[in-house]
């Protein structure tokens, strides 16, 4: 059984920090992974917590975010709870309507991460798109529509290149799937 401990060490240099930064990242958030742990995913006393495809979502978006560990779990929360846009409708490919559950789907799901281009981050308007290989974009972000709307005009204007972004391609999410206790089972 692997321990999402296990997964942090495997995957830090993945995610271009060091195992010590995103152990401290992770520790405020092991109480919001407990809250949201599926029936069943046991979070027992003195442990680590298990590698799940949940769990492990968590870490990847932790390790994606720049910023303080004093404020991940707030930054963290916000962007798993972001809805897909337009509101109402879900994702094509992996039928989420928030980014927590379309992370978790592309780590359990073999065939949505083939479709898979890139995932990317624009960190300081808290957008997060997936393109697929046909080349459809599916954005998830956490404003309502006017400030979504607002943040767009803002990325547009950036023609310097100023926006600071982070990516994942599906060769990371098929490491995580691999390491992660829902995958390794089944292999």
């Amino acid at each position: 059984m692997n321990t999402l401990s296990d997964l942090r060490r495997e995957m830090a240099g993945d995610f271009r920090t060091t195992d010590d930064n995103l152990r401290e990242k992770m520790k405020p958030l092991h109480a919001v992974m407990k809250a949201a742990a599926r029936s069943g995913e046991g979070f027992r006393q003195g442990q680590a917590a298990p590698a799940t495809a949940q769990n492990a979502a968590f870490l990847a978006l932790a390790a994606m975010l720049p910023g303080s560990p004093k404020t991940i779990a707030a930054r963290v929360q916000k962007l798993w709870t972001a809805h897909f846009e337009p509101k109402g409708q879900t994702c094509p490919v992996t039928k989420a309507t928030t980014l927590g559950d379309a992370f978790v789907v592309l780590i359990e799901d073999a065939a949505a991460r083939a479709k898979l281009q890139m995932m990317q981050i624009a960190y300081d308007y808290e957008v997060v798109s997936f393109t697929w290989n046909d080349d459809r974009v599916s954005v998830f972000h956490p404003h309502s529509d006017r400030e979504y709307q607002e943040r767009v005009e803002e990325a547009k204007a950036d023609r310097a290149g100023f926006t600071r972004v982070g990516q994942l391609g599906p060769n990371t999410f098929a490491k995580i799937a691999a390491l992660t206790d829902d995958n390794a089972a089944a292999t």
